[in-house]
């Protein structure tokens, strides 16, 4: 009797544990998921405040020099590395495009506003949000 107790008690004390280093384990993910999309967005962030978006996405300027308004999607690796296409680990990134202004959204993980700063226009600044 002693001894099935202590079967049941250590029992459950490894499923505890077991539940601990999943639980570990899918933060882990999930940081390192944030972590990622942050770079990225951040690093299409910078680029567009320093004029020089037209790198990443080179049919987004028009005759006129000027952004063209409207949605364009990236696609990145799981290392943060610009990709082609969509991979089942990587991170699809879309520029939303209005009034000289950029909102940078990295699927569900992250988003952030970017204003930058054109004559008679608004001010630059950033705005980042975690989540959706």
């Amino acid at each position: 009797m002693e001894l099935t107790i202590s079967l049941l008690f250590f029992a459950f004390a490894a499923a505890v544990c077991i539940q601990l280093f999943v639980r570990a384990h899918n933060l882990d993910k999930e940081s390192e998921a944030l972590s990622d999309a942050h770079i990225i967005v951040s690093h299409i962030a910078e680029v567009y405040r320093a004029g020089e978006l037209e790198t990443l996405i080179p049919e987004l300027v028009g005759d006129d020099g000027i952004y063209k308004e409207g949605t364009y999607t990236l696609y990145y690796d799981e290392n943060c590395n610009k990709a082609d296409d969509i991979s089942s680990e990587g991170y699809t990134v879309d520029l939303i495009f209005a009034d000289g202004n950029l909102d940078i959204k990295a699927g569900e993980l992250y988003s952030l506003s970017v204003y930058r700063y054109m004559p008679g226009k608004t001010v630059a600044s950033m705005e980042g949000q975690v989540g959706s």
